[in-house]
């Protein structure tokens, strides 16, 4: 590979050259050019010739440019890797991460962050504290989310739980499985119910639902034949009867219990009983709600006459879910007390606004049999509606 001469002098100023000791750091190829070598410190390039490459890095340029770069002052990876317990800095950040993620909302703390600073110049904390949404979020995600996901998977442990399975659809199109756990807690000495996962899904079909479920429990070493209970709504993939989630999973758990939501199952029973009323009855609660929702001006008129027979403002009435049949009790409720009002609003509304929706409610409102429906229809909620709630007191009598 080289003379006897380079030899000799390579052992002279570089005794170690044959081990590559001397190389190490700084010498690295050209790409596409194998007869020609290049200097990372330095940036020169030069032939492929050990005499080249020694005389150069005995050059007083490369060694200036060396010691250099060696000069500045590095943490080591280990340094840079290891946990800083009890930074007071860091633990603020903690909990201020913590807080936005349950309260808050994550540009909020763009703000909070350049706030907390000002309120006490003599704290090294707050004047340390650097915060905004990116870092915000990327502590919930990458450091809260993880841990808290561990110390609830320590606490699980061998025990036996049940799960709440929901399927819904975000604000960005996505269709999401939710997840509940309720397991008896060791710690706690109580039986506990909290969030568990959230898990995007192509589809809510009943196979893709198992699949997303059991691969959930899989990498959180839960074993489905530990689960003892199943909590879902009345969707067919959830619980019918030959192929849907219940069904795959008691292939794998025959003991497994399936558990019908009550507040699910009432609303279904009361939105089926609400096709035997006349049609001008959820009518009447509907458009009541978009007449005012739309028009400050007849706000502002009704209020007058309402002022006028009750000396008080009136209630809102509340706009109607479309799947929440048992949420028209609130509405119903308030059109019933302010019945005569609102007769006396939608009769001069009529023919001032030449309105077709307007004189349907004048006539609507006129007809004290609807009135007699609408009463019918509150007195039916509100027992089904306490049905609801006594369910759900005995539930939680019995953690």
């Amino acid at each position: 590979m080289t003379d006897k001469s380079t030899r000799k002098y390579s052992q002279r100023y570089c005794p170690s050259w044959e081990n590559d000791q001397c190389f190490k750091g700084w010498l690295q190829s050209v790409p596409g050019d194998a007869s020609k070598a290049r200097c990372k410190v330095g940036g020169n390039s030069f032939q492929v010739h050990m005499k080249s490459v020694i005389g150069h890095s005995l050059s007083k340029k490369h060694v200036d440019n060396t010691k250099s770069s060696t000069s500045k002052s590095q943490r080591s990876i280990k340094d840079a890797m290891r946990p800083i317990e009890r930074d007071p800095v860091k633990i603020a950040e903690l909990r201020i991460a913590v807080y936005i993620g349950e309260h808050a909302s994550a540009l909020s703390v763009d703000h909070l962050g350049e706030l907390l600073p000002k309120l006490d110049m003599k704290s090294r904390t707050l004047q340390d504290f650097r915060m905004h949404h990116t870092k915000c979020a990327r502590l919930q995600k990458y450091v809260i989310a993880p841990s808290f996901a561990v110390k609830l998977r320590n606490e699980i442990g061998d025990n036996f739980f049940s799960l709440v399975v929901d399927e819904s659809t975000n604000e960005a199109n996505i269709s999401c499985l939710a997840l509940c756990i309720r397991f008896y807690s060791t710690s706690k000495k109580s039986v506990v119910d909290t969030f568990y996962r959230l898990l995007p899904i192509e589809n809510a079909t009943a196979d893709t639902l198992y699949q997303t479920v059991k691969r959930c429990l899989a990498e959180d070493g839960l074993d489905v034949k530990k689960m003892i209970g199943l909590g879902t709504d009345g969707a067919s993939s959830m619980i019918g009867r030959t192929h849907s989630l219940s069904t795959l999973l008691r292939v794998d758990n025959p003991e497994l219990t399936l558990f019908r939501c009550v507040c699910h199952s009432l609303n279904l029973a009361a939105s089926k009983a609400s096709e035997c009323l006349p049609i001008i009855v959820d009518f009447v609660v509907r458009e009541t709600h978009n007449w005012f929702s739309t028009s400050s001006k007849r706000t502002n008129e009704y209020q007058a006459i309402y002022r006028v027979l009750e000396n008080s403002v009136p209630k809102k009435v509340p706009g109607l879910a479309g799947t929440r049949w048992l949420a028209r009790l609130e509405a119903v409720s308030i059109i019933i007390d302010q019945w005569e009002a609102l007769k006396l609003h939608f009769d001069p509304s009529a023919s001032k606004e030449r309105c077709y929706t307007a004189k349907t409610l004048s006539d609507a409102y006129r007809d004290d049999q609807n009135k007699l429906y609408l009463l019918f229809v509150r007195k039916t909620l509100k027992e089904i509606v306490l049905i609801r709630f006594s369910s759900h007191k005995l539930q939680m009598s019995q953690k």
